[in-house]
């Protein structure tokens, strides 16, 4: 029985830790000023033993939620500033932002991929009706 005891006060010890970690991937998150720190932040190590146990833990619902919300923060940000810049220096920046920041949404932010895709293709449509249908011929591909 008090082995038991034991490793019951170790796994809570030990699930406390994993707890703090994932506080300060949320804190880390939210300070993001990339996607690529977003989605370094989201690396929380956790024994094995524990990954059963840590999926129920609220600090990780909480850090997916806050990684998404950072990393659309951002997207959002890079979109405007795409808007803002004349056809070819345009369609450059998107290959920048492509091979860079939104290739790391595909594995960990599908929803933002499809919504980086359809804003593109909205920029590409804006761009056809106004007549100059040549900045924005690729799409976006992930």
């Amino acid at each position: 029985m008090p082995a038991n005891n034991a490793n019951n006060a170790m796994i809570m010890m030990e699930l406390k830790k994993v707890s703090s970690a994932y506080d300060s991937a949320i804190s880390k998150a939210r300070a993001a000023k990339t996607i690529r720190e977003v989605v370094n932040a989201t690396h929380v190590t956790v024994p094995g033993y524990l990954k059963a146990i840590t999926r129920s833990l609220p600090e990780r619902r909480r850090l997916e939620s806050t990684a998404e919300q950072s990393a659309e923060r951002l997207v959002r940000a890079q979109l405007l500033d795409l808007r803002a810049l004349d056809p070819e220096e345009r369609q450059k920046q998107i290959g920048r932002l492509k091979a860079n920041d939104w290739s790391l949404l595909s594995g960990n932010f599908p929803r933002l991929v499809r919504f980086v895709d359809r804003e593109v293709a909205a920029m590409r449509h804006e761009q056809t009706e106004q007549g100059n249908d040549t900045a924005l011929r690729p799409r976006l591909r992930f």
